[in-house]
């Protein structure tokens, strides 16, 4: 180095690296002693901890403010452990040569113990090049990462955060992945938000209940029904592996059967499905019951010398006391589930399902020699166990809804495969009971009292309740 009569002023960077083969202590360090061994004079020292590759996803702040210190004139050398240091991003890397280069800062490299002066074409050319290097490496890593977590796609196997719900096991001496296996504390909080969600349960009293009992949600925190929604869409609960938008059948066990996976999905996705707070919704048959002016009806409060009624939301031509309406369609509905014949209307008949279950098996071993294949010496690619997953899992599942009708609300099911089904009804939520009268009915029509059988306000219920009965015409699906 030329002699002058100012030492030059040095800024010392460091950067983790994934490899861990400097820490950030020790290459500033060794820069330190650079520094000392050159006559320079520390100006500054810079501390990074995250990566340099275009793959990174935390901003350097110390290397945007060495660049910001080159530009302001600040320093006349960087020291750098290595190059790739520096950037793994060419353009980055580019960039910030012609810095180096527009205000003559040097760069001096420790692990060459050489200093380059970039305004010199051979100096710039040699720094160039170890830029690309180091983006080179970078690139090839990143495609060893991107087969490697589609291989375990294909295989079925986790990738990322363990789901809320199951624990993940590893070989105590090869740290390889060994099983995924349901967390006995959490699961059966899985299993519960599933169940309620499938039978309509308002997603706000979930995340009312949850919270009021203390359980934990996936974020240690309180419950929200974001958090819900999420939990509802993760594939993983129905033991299914999705990567890049493709399915794979997961090497786990589902922590939910598929029906009720389905069903709470189902739920999720209705159109026009009310988002409003339990108790903003206290009427069974509002919007469903219709007057004879085909306008539909809506709930009138009780108040001062008149009970809770239904009344026409169109020009108001007929109104009807609202706990006998609720009682009449429920005793009809359940009577009508009551019946022996009630499963068979919902239920695929046993040949269907026999059948169904034969074509399950048969796809499943079709599946299951595929991933033996591949994981033979002699076997298929990945790409063609991913081709054949493709085509098989849809297959396997379309099988499946054949078992029991896709379009059965599962609070329905539990109705239809029940002795007591008065008892599962009004153990229902009020949306679920909605749920299963929509399911059930084309229409509610409510026609003009009839006048042989007249209320009167000292009526008991059992009189209103047949006065009703006479005036509601029900519609079967």
């Amino acid at each position: 180095m030329t002699s002058r009569a100012t030492p030059l002023r040095a800024g010392v960077y460091g950067r983790e690296s994934k490899d861990k083969t400097k820490s950030v202590d020790d290459q500033l360090a060794a820069g330190l002693a650079a520094v000392s061994a050159e006559g320079w004079q520390l100006a500054s020292s810079y501390d990074d901890g995250s990566s340099a590759s275009r793959f990174a996803t935390k901003a350097r702040k110390d290397w945007r403010q060495l660049l910001a210190d080159i530009q302001a004139g600040q320093l006349d050398v960087v020291v750098l452990w290595e190059s790739s240091r520096g950037s793994r991003e060419p353009v980055d890397w580019f960039r910030w040569l012609g810095e180096c280069r527009t205000a003559g800062v040097l760069i001096h490299v420790i692990s060459h113990d050489r200093t380059y002066d970039v305004r010199r074409s051979r100096d710039w050319k040699l720094l160039a090049e170890d830029g690309v290097d180091a983006a080179y490496e970078t690139e090839r890593s990143s495609e060893r990462v991107r087969r490697g977590v589609a291989a375990a796609a294909v295989n079925g196997t986790p990738h990322g955060a363990v789901p809320y719900g199951y624990l993940r096991r590893y070989d105590p001496a090869t740290k390889v992945f060994a099983e995924q296996v349901p967390n006995p504390e959490t699961a059966p909080v899985v299993r519960e938000v599933f169940a309620r969600v499938a039978r309509n349960d308002p997603i706000a009293r979930i995340v009312e209940d949850l919270n009021r009992r203390q359980v934990p949600s996936p974020a240690g925190r309180l419950w929200g029904r974001q958090g819900i929604r999420a939990l509802i869409r993760n594939a993983a609960y129905n033991g299914q592996r999705v990567h890049n938008g493709t399915t794979y059948t997961a090497c786990w066990k589902p922590l939910v059967d598929a029906r009720t996976f389905t069903a709470a999905n189902a739920v999720l996705d209705t159109p026009g499905r009310a988002k409003t707070k339990p108790g903003k919704r206290r009427w069974l048959l509002t919007y469903l019951a219709t007057s004879p002016c085909g306008a539909p009806l809506h709930g009138q409060p009780e108040r001062t010398g008149r009970k809770a009624m239904y009344a026409c939301l169109g020009d108001g031509c007929v109104g009807i006391g609202q706990a006998e309406l609720d009682e009449y369609v429920t005793r009809v509905v359940v009577e009508r589930l009551s019946r022996p014949d009630a499963r068979d209307m919902f239920v695929a008949d046993d040949d269907q399902v026999a059948a169904a279950k034969d074509e399950i098996a048969l796809l499943e071993r079709q599946l299951d020699e595929a991933r033996d294949s591949y994981g033979g010496p002699d076997g298929i690619s990945a790409a063609s166990l991913a081709a054949i997953e493709r085509k098989l899992v849809p297959m396997i599942e379309a099988a499946n809804t054949k078992v029991i009708a896709s379009t059965v609300p599962t609070a329905l099911v539990d109705l239809v495969t029940t002795d007591h089904v008065r008892q599962v009804w009004d153990g229902l939520p009020l949306a679920g009971r909605r749920t299963v009268i929509e399911t059930l009915c084309t229409s509610i029509s409510i026609g003009k009292p009839n006048p042989d059988y007249p209320i009167h306000r000292w009526s008991d219920d059992d009189d209103r309740l047949l006065a009703a009965s006479k005036r509601v015409d029900i519609k079967w699906n």
